[in-house]
């Protein structure tokens, strides 16, 4: 008798190992489900010292390419990723600033120097309404 029960003979010259309990697919599937089961309570324990880690190497690396990836990556975790809002075909008007008071057209200015001076893009000035 063999580890999995005798083999059968067949016709064709061949032998079948008849079926077992605890030899199948299910028995497989319950061994990956209790690796994966204690993988995640691994990953879960290390969780904190691991954000602990990143958010250093934000704070503490001079690469700014670095950065940018953990910065973005915990900023999806933590807040969730940003979804793009669907934009119809015919909506292509341009925003009217004209409905602005002359301080909330300075303060968009202002925002938008520093977004233009932060990514290295020359100055923009809003056009006065």
């Amino acid at each position: 008798m063999t580890k999995f029960g005798d083999l059968l003979p067949q016709s064709h010259g061949g032998a079948l190992r008849p079926y077992t309990s605890g030899t199948g697919a299910a028995a497989a599937r319950s061994s990956v489900r209790a690796i994966r089961k204690e993988a995640a309570r691994m990953f879960a324990a290390a969780t904190p010292e691991i954000a602990a880690k990143l958010i250093e190497t934000v704070l503490t690396t001079n690469d700014e390419r670095t950065r940018a990836v953990i910065g973005m990556g915990i900023l999806d975790r933590v807040l969730g990723r940003a979804t793009e809002q669907p934009q119809a075909a015919d909506d292509t008007r341009p925003v009217d600033i004209s409905y602005l008071s002359a301080a909330d057209r300075a303060r968009l200015s202002d925002a938008f120097e520093t977004v233009f001076e932060l990514l290295g893009i020359g100055p923009g000035r809003l056009p006065d309404a």
